[in-house]
C-alpha cells in the first residue's frame, strides 16, 4: 500500500510539473514580437494568409526558427475607412492581432531584413489552413506581399491589378 501511495504522489507531482512547463512555454510563446528576434532569424517560412474586414488589410502568418510566428499586416489605404492614403502601412506582430505591433520603416534595416527574408520563404504546404478565412499559402501572394513593401506609394485596392 506505501509503494502505491507513492506511485499516486509521483504521478499528481509529474502531472503538475509537466503543465508548468506548458503553461511557461506558452506564455513564452505568447509574448510580443521583437524587432531583435526579426533581424536574427535566418528563414521563415510562409504559413497563411487572410484578409481583414477593416477596409480591405491583409495579414499574412509566417513561422520563424524554432516554430516562432510572425504576422505581417498590409494595412488598407482607405482614408474614410481609417487607412494611410499616402503610403503603405506595414506592421509585424507575434500572431496578427496588431497589439502591440512594429511599424516596418521604409529603408530601415528591420525592412531590409524582412524583405531578405521574404524573398527565400519556404511555403508551408503541409496542412491546411486553421481556420476558414485563412487561404493556403501560395507564391504569388508571397510577390504581392514583397512588392507592398517595396512600393509604398503605389495604391492598389479593388479597382486595380493589384488588389488580391
Amino acid at each position: 500500500m506505501p509503494h502505491r501511495r507513492k506511485a499516486i504522489v509521483f504521478g499528481v507531482v509529474a502531472v503538475a510539473v509537466l503543465a508548468a512547463a506548458l503553461i511557461v512555454a506558452w506564455f513564452h510563446n505568447m509574448r510580443p514580437l521583437t524587432e531583435q528576434e526579426v533581424l536574427a532569424a535566418n528563414r521563415v517560412d510562409f504559413v497563411e494568409e487572410m484578409p481583414i474586414p477593416d477596409g480591405g488589410s491583409y495579414v499574412f502568418h509566417f513561422r520563424l526558427p524554432h516554430k516562432r510566428s510572425m504576422a505581417i499586416q498590409v494595412v488598407h489605404r482607405r482614408a474614410e475607412m481609417g487607412g494611410n492614403p499616402d503610403f503603405q502601412e506595414i506592421r509585424l506582430d507575434r500572431l496578427g492581432g496588431m497589439n502591440p505591433y512594429i511599424d516596418l520603416r521604409p529603408g530601415s534595416p528591420l525592412e531590409a531584413k524582412v524583405l531578405s527574408l521574404l524573398q527565400s520563404a519556404g511555403i508551408y504546404t503541409n496542412a491546411a489552413a486553421s481556420h476558414p478565412e485563412f487561404t493556403s499559402p501560395k507564391p504569388e501572394r508571397l510577390r504581392w506581399l514583397t512588392e507592398r513593401i517595396v512600393d509604398s506609394k503605389t495604391i492598389w485596392g479593388p479597382t486595380n491589378e493589384l488588389s488580391r
